[in-house]
């Protein structure tokens, strides 16, 4: 797949339903496997970074997500993947 098909593929996920899923999705971490929170975080990078779009996760929502992620001791993968977002 070329980049730039990659890339038009990836831009049907920045959507307001999209990302309400992934928040969702990873506000229940605690009872996520660490792969699903792994590849959550990563797809919200790829969103924000790879797109040139890190305006789409400025939600109330994810912030709230993301400072329990980053002060938990106990979710130390998490917390990891969502530095780079």
């Amino acid at each position: 797949m070329c980049s730039g098909c990659a890339q038009d593929y990836i831009k049907r996920f920045a959507c307001v339903q999209v990302l309400r899923a992934y928040g969702l999705l990873l506000r229940d971490y605690e009872r996520n496997g660490p792969c699903t929170n792994h590849y959550v975080a990563r797809m919200l990078q790829r969103l924000a970074r790879g797109l040139h779009m890190p305006g789409l996760l400025c939600q109330l929502s994810l912030f709230s997500t993301f400072r329990r992620l980053l002060h938990d001791p106990a979710a130390p993968q998490v917390s990891a993947s969502c530095q780079y977002i």
